[in-house]
């Protein structure tokens, strides 16, 4: 969670994931929102740059955020503080589930499950 001022100014999800073959570990940035009443200033990049000391800490063979296409602000904010733009993953929307599915996502559907739940959260305060 961000607090900003003793209010609560968004959140961060992140973590370590192992490589799918090589013994490696990459820490990720999964979900990154702030209000918008705290997007002016450098509330946002100062606490990526937080996240990333503490993915650091944790030794992994590269860090990446993930961030979806169109999100402009997001993007300047990675590249500010030394992100660059290495690859574009393209996903896919089928309207009804697949009996057998190709890769397992059922981690990245409870991640984003919960970013829902966090921001839902925020609506009104």
């Amino acid at each position: 969670m961000v607090v900003r001022s003793g209010t609560r100014a968004g959140f961060v999800i992140f973590g370590m994931e192992d490589h799918l073959f090589l013994p490696r570990k990459t820490g990720v940035v999964y979900a990154f929102y702030i209000v918008p009443d705290s997007r002016k200033g450098p509330i946002a990049s100062l606490v990526m740059q937080e996240r990333c000391r503490v993915l650091d800490t944790r030794h992994p063979s590269k860090i990446q955020p993930e961030v979806l296409e169109g999100k402009e602000e997001a993007d300047k904010i990675c590249t500010w503080i030394g992100f660059r733009r290495v690859s574009i993953q393209i996903l896919f929307a089928r309207p009804k589930v697949l009996k057998n599915p190709v890769c397992d996502s059922r981690r990245r559907r409870t991640i984003l499950a919960h970013v829902r739940h966090l921001k839902a959260q925020w609506v009104g305060h």
